[in-house]
């Protein structure tokens, strides 16, 4: 855990609670070795997801990529509401007035912005001046998470 913490940059408490979570949605596996919890990638086979997820997470990690850019991926779908832009940009061709994702999401005008802006960060939106576009992410990983958010 202590690793995991390091390589993100967490504090110990932040990073155990992230892996517990990840461990409770069936995408870790863990074994207590006295006041030691060792985590390794394992789908939980009864978690709709986690084997494929898992698979992409093998992926990028046999890719190279970092731990900074897979937590990036990882985080881009973790609010409800960015979940929800996903897929109201998805069932509407892709491409949306930033009025109308609020309209259909039920959130702020100030809320989605904050979303909208951790979205654009990871690549998994675009804006111009007048409408905000779905786009395929770059990484493997990131566009599995985006199938997953769409289809449930």
């Amino acid at each position: 855990m202590t690793q995991a913490a390091d390589a993100v940059r967490l504090e110990l408490p932040t990073a155990s609670l992230y892996l517990r979570a990840l461990n409770a949605r069936g995408l870790l596996g863990a074994k207590r070795s006295g006041r030691c919890v060792y985590y390794r990638i394992a789908p939980n086979p009864s978690v709709q997801g986690a084997d494929v997820l898992v698979k992409a997470l093998r992926t990028a990690f046999e890719a190279g990529r970092t731990v900074e850019e897979i937590f990036r991926d990882l985080t881009a779908f973790t609010h409800p509401r960015r979940v929800d832009i996903v897929r109201a940009l998805r069932e509407r061709d892709g491409m949306l007035y930033p009025v109308d994702i609020r309209q259909a999401c039920g959130i702020s005008m100030r809320a989605l912005r904050r979303r909208l802006a951790k979205l654009e960060r990871r690549g998994i939106v675009s804006r111009n001046a007048h409408r905000v576009k779905l786009r395929q992410p770059e990484s493997g990983l990131a566009c599995v998470l985006l199938e997953m958010a769409c289809s449930r």
